[in-house]
């Protein structure tokens, strides 16, 4: 998988609340056509993300289902990484599964841990931060600033699904 970014900065992002979704997140609603990959694990754990298939862009951020949850009667702590905001681009994007596949809900965010390797770096797209590798993968999804009405959303779709 290619990833580029782009320093034209995208400050929306918004949260929605949609039944039997744990999570979803829209970052750009231009009308383009869209194409899908994911992180998996087994059959439950799944987080999808769209892309325009024009621009390369991240469009949409959806965990669909994730087995291994842990809800946290605390604030979430970042480490010390460095964050720059601006658009990530993908391009020749595959499926990938995972050997680690967990999410965290926080009192104020969502992480989800897409691999065991550290985070060098985040990128900042509205609330929608996302953890790089040294190598540019994909290996942290992170939904700040989380309302009572999101974070409830959230915790009740994971215990239900």
């Amino acid at each position: 998988m290619k990833i580029i970014i782009d320093e034209e900065l995208n400050n929306s992002s918004k949260f929605v609340i949609e039944e039997y979704i744990p999570m979803k997140i829209v970052l750009d609603e231009t009308e383009e056509p869209i194409d899908y990959f994911s992180y998996s694990k087994g059959k439950k754990s799944l987080l999808e993300i769209a892309v325009g298939v024009n621009s390369g862009r991240i469009k949409k951020v959806t965990l669909l289902m994730s087995e291994d949850y842990t809800i946290c009667d605390k604030k979430i702590c970042m480490i010390d990484v460095p964050c720059e905001s601006a658009n990530i681009k993908v391009m020749d994007y595959i499926t990938i599964e995972c050997e680690k596949f967990s999410t965290e809900l926080f009192e104020d965010a969502l992480r989800i841990l897409l691999s065991n390797k550290n985070v060098t770096r985040y990128v900042k797209m509205g609330r929608l931060c996302i953890g790089m590798s040294n190598g540019n993968e994909i290996i942290e999804i992170c939904v700040m600033g989380l309302s009572n009405e999101e974070s409830n959303h959230v915790k009740n779709e994971l215990n239900f699904q």
